[in-house]
């Protein structure tokens, strides 16, 4: 989820999604998660009954998600914890981390990101599918803002092989990052990774936002679209994944941000997760 709420709102009410640089952000998770997955590859926790749980911790110095920061700058600690029954590729996700959003004069930040996630993957041909709906919640900020919204999701990916891995995943929400006129928005990550010597890996991202709740100017300047991007670095040492994240917007980003100053500028984010 990506969110700087500004003090320009309109009685109600950005940026989410979900991943520090992951799916869209850059961080640990999945969904919601962000330019560069980076997590070392884990087999999991059995459970019986087929089912197998996922879980995972992480530290960043920033929270980062769609290029914009969602903490204020600060370090953050976040978990997932994802369920999956094998056989049919059925999966429940958690994701959790702290905010501090900008907000206006006499509304409440909150103080946390939980975002619950069901979904279906899948290799199909070679193929990874992934297809799923994300719920965002945001425990402790004013109510009057309307802090939580949904989003869908697909991700189709291929590693070619066993070398360069290319994903592509859409989100659409119908209403954008609470907005309480149930303004739409759409969102397009682009991603690829490539190992290098010394058990190195390193990805690029591109994002694009765009949709009514851009055009609207539901916070903000009005603008079409932004684009977001990223490059990541990362390495496992003893067991943990250590990632190195640069992250940029285009000029239209800090136009629709200039209510908080620095949210969209260029970020170094630092990380470390670990896979139980």
């Amino acid at each position: 989820m990506n969110r700087s709420w500004l003090p320009v709102m309109s009685a109600c009410l950005i940026l989410g999604a979900g991943s520090a640089v992951a799916e869209e952000r850059i961080t640990a998770p999945g969904n919601g998660a962000p330019a560069a997955e980076t997590q070392p590859a884990s087999s999991g926790i059995k459970l019986g009954s087929g089912f197998t749980l996922n879980p995972n911790v992480t530290v960043l110095n920033d929270y980062v998600s769609r290029g914009i920061t969602n903490n204020k700058h600060n370090p953050v600690v976040q978990g997932t914890a994802k369920i999956t029954h094998d056989a049919s590729g059925l999966y429940a996700s958690l994701f959790a981390s702290n905010v501090r959003f900008i907000v206006g004069p006499g509304f409440d930040s909150p103080y946390m990101e939980l975002d619950p996630s069901i979904g279906w993957s899948r290799e199909i041909q070679g193929i990874n599918v992934d297809l799923g709906f994300v719920h965002y919640a945001y425990p402790g900020g004013s109510s009057a803002l309307k802090f939580y919204y949904d989003e869908y999701y697909l991700s189709l990916g291929h590693t070619f092989a066993n070398q360069l891995s290319l994903n592509g995943k859409y989100y659409y929400s119908p209403s954008f990052s609470g907005s309480l006129a149930s303004n739409s928005a759409n969102y397009l990550d682009l991603s690829a990774s490539y190992p290098l010597p010394a058990e190195f890996k390193i990805a690029g991202h591109y994002g694009r936002s765009w949709g009514n709740y851009f055009e609207d100017a539901v916070e903000g300047a009005a603008i079409k679209f932004y684009s977001d991007y990223s490059l990541s670095l990362s390495k496992e040492v003893l067991g943990m994944n250590a990632s190195l994240a640069w992250t940029t917007t285009d000029h239209r980003a800090k136009v629709w941000q200039a209510g908080a100053p620095g949210a969209a500028r260029d970020q170094v984010v630092l990380g470390l997760s670990k896979d139980f």
